[in-house]
């Protein structure tokens, strides 16, 4: 299989987790996290900012556009309890058929990944049903499109030019 294009989104971007925290009232916050969450992300229709939520026994994974985070935490997010906020992440959109990337097809995220961790560049990965996505920090994004871009990776820009 031919690689696909990577289109790069320039928005900035934010991993928010909220640890599953044993005291009810601290759940209750965080379900009322979870469902600003919910209706921003079902509300908004932007083409450059993706918004995700991940839930496991341990904790719920979000990514959401920076702008919208006081709108979800109801401030910066410091302080609040059980919340961890890392701020300052861009990602890569894998480009896909209108049906979506065939299950079928194997290691197209290793391949990916490759190039970037080659170059002891943190990334985080997340997917959808139709395609994947891999951010990375802001200041290490020219690093990964370099070391995709030499391995033969077409990237495309979505959102600002490259500096």
């Amino acid at each position: 299989m031919a690689r696909p294009r990577l289109f790069i989104h320039r928005t900035d971007h934010a991993v928010v987790c909220l640890h599953r925290p044993a005291d009810p009232n601290a759940l209750a916050a965080h379900r009322h996290i979870i469902n600003a969450f919910t209706h921003i992300a079902t509300a908004t229709h932007t083409t450059h900012a993706i918004y995700s939520l991940t839930s496991t026994p341990a904790e719920h994974s979000l990514i959401v556009p920076t702008s919208s985070l006081a709108e979800i935490l109801g401030g910066d997010g410091e302080g609040l309890d059980g919340v961890s906020v890392e701020r300052g992440w861009v990602y890569l959109q894998v480009e896909c058929p209108a049906e979506g990337i065939d299950f079928g097809v194997v290691g197209l995220l290793h391949d990916l990944l490759t190039s970037p961790t080659r170059e002891r560049v943190s990334v985080f990965a997340t997917s959808t049903y139709l395609t994947d996505y891999v951010l990375f920090k802001q200041r290490d994004a020219p690093r990964a499109v370099a070391a995709l871009e030499a391995d033969g990776w077409t990237i495309v820009e979505s959102t600002y030019p490259r500096e």
